[in-house]
């Protein structure tokens, strides 16, 4: 957990382990929890948190129905 407010998308893209093209991209499609500050397009670190909490746990549902289906 940081104390920042918010990151940049680069920031968030290297948190993620992803270059800036796809962490942008991310952001562009609505993915990536965003908010505009004038010219600058920033990461709510808590949104951020949540997001990345979702996409785990979305990920292991996945992975178990997957396995289910490949057991039947």
């Amino acid at each position: 957990m940081t104390d920042q407010w918010a990151i940049t998308v680069e920031e968030a893209g290297q948190r993620l382990g992803v270059g800036r093209s796809l962490a942008y991209a991310l952001a562009r499609k609505g993915s990536l929890p965003t908010v505009r500050l004038g010219r600058r397009l920033l990461v709510p670190t808590e949104a951020f948190e949540a997001w990345q909490r979702r996409q785990t746990v979305n990920a292991l549902v996945a992975t178990i129905r997957d396995e289910e289906a490949a057991r039947r």
